[in-house]
């Protein structure tokens, strides 16, 4: 018998490169039925790209889906990050 594929939902982010007037920064987004949801992330040069790009889903997690934390590793491809995320045992037993 084949287990029956679980369907996550999950967010995008995506780094954006510097213009005159902005430095590099991560967009945070998911778009759903509800209409998009995003957030932006100022680039931290003491951070690697991996790491830019989960705190960019954390920032987005803490912002529209409390109680949460990323699930790792993300999903990496051309260039974007895709996140899931578990819901934090201990705060829904209470």
């Amino acid at each position: 018998m084949i287990d029956e594929p679980k369907i996550l939902a999950s967010l995008r982010t995506r780094f954006i490169s510097p213009t005159n007037d902005r430095g590099p920064y991560i967009s945070a987004r998911r778009d759903g039925l509800g209409g998009s949801r995003y957030i932006t992330a100022p680039w931290d040069s003491d951070l690697g790209v991996a790491e830019n790009h989960a705190k960019a889903a954390r920032m987005w997690l803490e912002k529209f889906n409390t109680n949460t934390q990323v699930r790792y590793p993300g999903l990496g491809f051309n260039g974007d990050f895709y996140w899931t995320w578990d819901h934090n045992q201990e705060e829904e037993s209470k």
